[in-house]
């Protein structure tokens, strides 16, 4: 029987650790992040979105099961834009930018592996490196909200009286 791959440490640098971070990534030679056809009139947004066939990179949601939420849905910069260097045009290629919800999004933030991670070596392991981190985010919230979002939606069922909830009812 074999032992799971260690799970990577991902987290969100600290403002002092951004510049060395930075230097880093500078530091590395033909990057994934680096490579891919780069953004232009010709190739943008939509181009990303069918690459990942209008789904969610991170969860898998359909992107394009209505227009509200593919209007919400982001390009979503697997090394943080503001990892790299200011004004680079190569921050902006079809191996960096993926299709995202809103959500996952707004969970995976600025997070990064650490640099001697494995989950540097390729995009698909980044990938799932992220992937990993954004479902331990996700748990997080969900324990931290569980307990009020079930009491707002029990007091909407036995209190229908409420002047406010009377518009939504």
């Amino acid at each position: 029987m074999s032992t799971p791959a260690p799970t990577p440490t991902i987290r969100r640098p600290s403002p002092q650790e951004i510049d060395a971070l930075r230097k880093w990534l500078e530091s590395q030679l033909n990057p994934w992040w680096r490579t891919g056809t780069p953004f232009s009139a010709t190739f943008g947004w939509a181009d990303i979105f069918a690459a990942d066939n209008w789904h969610c990179i991170y969860c898998g949601r359909d992107l394009a099961e209505s227009e509200d939420v593919l209007a919400e849905s982001t390009e979503d910069h697997l090394v943080p834009q503001t990892l790299l260097t200011t004004g680079d045009a190569k921050a902006h290629t079809a191996n960096n930018v993926a299709a995202c919800c809103a959500s996952c999004n707004g969970l995976k933030g600025p997070a990064v592996p650490e640099k001697d991670s494995p989950a540097w070596q390729s995009r698909a392991a980044y990938v799932t490196a992220l992937r990993a981190y954004i479902d331990a985010e996700r748990a997080s919230r969900a324990a931290k909200y569980r307990v009020q979002a079930f009491k707002a939606r029990a007091k909407r069922i036995w209190n229908k009286s409420d002047a406010r909830q009377k518009d939504y009812l």
